[in-house]
């Protein structure tokens, strides 16, 4: 779009554009949808709508701004020389139209903007009487005026300009012949006046010349699309198109990979803590591992659920697989600790297995329940405000519906094995040792 270099103050368009970020000749229609509608279908409806106002130089673009944030992928392209990042911008600009999933795609150096340049020539700015700076200086008070003095009326003070017609000044031909210097000699004869197409916008990355990539994406998948672009990336990156550059991932990518690498950090952490409190509590290392073994139990529910309900595994979704670590945990620790007091009352351990899950199923299951039915009008995502969650309330409701059933079933076999297993090792550990006991009393009345 052209214009986007302009942010001067001499106007209200532009001061606004250099608050916002935009161009001075630019405008934005927000429009407010209901909440029914399908935001991605209608994204590109409007844009096929309003492709038929586009102009050559100008863009129309459709964007979405809803609860679950920016959608937006923006590819960062650097490199020591400015030549081969504009090739490198123009290789994955041609690639990245080939995908279906990104509209609004478009590079900050394929736009570019006139302006006019005035070379003074300093020896002829001298014979005139003037100098660069003083042109300069007249040229702006030209085109934005000069505070001469203020004057006293009865509404109060006021101050008085000297500007030029705009009339007078609307080509560069006019421009040209604009007297300036003591001689009064035109603009032309001293300086050389002409119109030429400029980068809009130069940026840098380490003090290297870049260029930034920016597109929608109309998926819900937001991390496949960034995996595709990043195929694209590496498909040119391999056949040497990209030489002499670096291409980095950004925008809405880089916020999903810091945020996944956090999440997968606090999921580790959490299960560490659980484990060193259930050692604490039980006095043993190893039957917190049979508690443990049901959080793999949870996966079985979360996963299809995201499938059948066409969710991505989001960052909420993550959030929602931190909270089954305690959800599920918990269920099993209910579980193993009667069956633990059963055991020292005396009870075997099939017996205290039976009488653990015949006392302990109903309030589970009770719990499980209450906390699906309280996530069910969340996970349906029925209002704009519950998008943003319904990942989670799938993820919980999923998980807690397969792990609780297979928490009564599994964790019980499961310890019944660790449990088998220990006793086999005792009984092999206390043989041994009465052997050795038999092997030393018989050798007692030889000596």
């Amino acid at each position: 779009m052209p214009g986007d270099a302009d942010t001067g103050l001499a106007s209200f368009a532009a001061l606004t554009s250099t608050f916002t970020g935009q161009a001075a000749n630019s405008a934005t229609i927000v429009a407010r949808l209901d909440p029914s509608v399908d935001l991605d279908a209608e994204q590109l409806k409007l844009a096929a709508q309003l492709k038929v106002f586009e102009a050559p130089g100008w863009q129309v673009q459709v964007a979405q701004q809803s609860m679950t944030g920016s959608s937006s992928i923006s590819i960062v392209i650097s490199g020591p020389d400015s030549q081969r990042v504009s090739a490198g911008t123009s290789a994955v600009l041609a690639a990245l139209r080939t995908l279906p999933d990104l509209i609004n795609l478009k590079s900050d150096l394929a736009s570019q903007t006139p302006e006019i340049q005035v070379t003074v020539d300093p020896n002829k700015a001298l014979l005139a009487g003037t100098s660069t700076a003083q042109v300069q200086a007249e040229i702006h008070n030209a085109l934005a005026g000069e505070a001469l003095t203020t004057v006293s009326l009865p509404t109060g003070p006021a101050q008085v300009y000297l500007q030029v017609q705009a009339s007078d000044l609307n080509s560069v031909a006019a421009l040209a012949r604009m007297p300036v210097g003591q001689a009064g000699l035109p603009l032309g004869s001293i300086a050389t006046v002409a119109e030429v197409q400029t980068q809009a916008r130069i940026t840098r990355v380490d003090q290297a010349p870049s260029s930034t990539i920016s597109a929608d994406s109309t998926s819900q998948d937001t991390g496949a699309v960034s995996r595709e672009v990043q195929q694209q990336v590496d498909a040119l990156t391999a056949a040497g198109a990209l030489q002499g550059v670096t291409v980095t991932l950004s925008g809405v990518t880089e916020q999903m990979n810091t945020a996944f690498g956090g999440l997968f950090a606090s999921m580790a952490v959490a299960i560490l803590l659980v484990y060193i409190v259930m050692v604490l509590v039980f006095d043993s290392l190893i039957d917190p591992f049979v508690i443990l073994f049901s959080l793999p139990l949870a996966t079985i529910g979360a996963f299809p659920a995201l499938f059948l309900t066409g969710r991505a595994l989001g960052v909420s979704a993550l959030i929602g697989f931190l909270m089954l670590i305690g959800i599920v945990v918990t269920n099993a620790i209910v579980l193993l600790d009667l069956v633990e007091q059963h055991r020292r009352r005396g009870l075997p351990m099939y017996e205290a297995l039976i009488e653990g899950g015949r006392t302990r199923v109903r309030p589970i299951l009770m719990t499980a329940i209450a906390t699906i039915l309280a996530l069910i009008p969340l996970g349906l995502g029925l209002s704009e405000g519950e998008i943003i969650a319904s990942e989670l309330a799938t993820v919980v409701i999923g998980g807690l519906f397969t792990s609780t059933f297979l928490t009564l079933i599994v964790v019980p076999v499961v310890y019944a094995l660790v449990e088998g297993g220990k006793d086999g090792v005792r009984r092999r550990f206390e043989s041994g040792a009465a052997g050795n006991r038999q092997a030393v009393a018989a050798s007692a009345p030889g000596e």
